[in-house]
């Protein structure tokens, strides 16, 4: 009986992980996608601001892997609990926008660069929702018939 108390409380603190990385991985998503749909119209006055070095390579590169390493944290704890890979395909299709849109920016090809970045962390956010959605299905079955 103790045992399988300590499991529920176990299992809890798993689920608030999995929400809590969730809620990071779709905020950072969402900053990011916000971040390079309105770069190319802010930087001009970000040194004024005193803030050029947010539309500098590292840090967008930093975003890109901050959303990466969010994004498959909580995708890997939340498909332990529901065992769907839409969430991963959703995940792949989203870096692959993110990294091709630094590639077109990097590169000059007008405003492919922005426009695919900011599909790829709206994407991105859709992944971290879907996995949200697919937990809590799984936790409202009363059979667990997502494992």
């Amino acid at each position: 009986m103790f045992s399988l108390v300590r499991s529920l409380d176990v299992r809890e603190n798993d689920e608030k992980t999995v929400d809590k990385l969730d809620r990071a991985g779709a905020t950072a998503s969402f900053l990011c996608a916000i971040h390079c749909a309105l770069m190319p119209f802010i930087v001009t006055i970000l040194p004024l601001l005193g803030l050029s070095f947010l539309a500098s390579e590292p840090v967008e590169w930093g975003l890109l892997g901050l959303s990466a390493t969010l994004g498959t944290l909580s995708l890997c704890a939340g498909f332990r609990e529901h065992r769907s890979r839409r969430v991963f395909a959703l995940l792949g299709i989203a870096l692959a926008l993110l990294v091709a849109g630094r590639i077109f920016h990097d590169h000059q090809f007008g405003a492919w660069g922005p426009v695919l970045m900011v599909l790829g962390g709206f994407t991105m956010m859709g992944a971290h929702m879907l996995n949200q959605v697919l937990c809590r299905s799984c936790r409202k079955c009363s059979d667990h018939s997502c494992h």
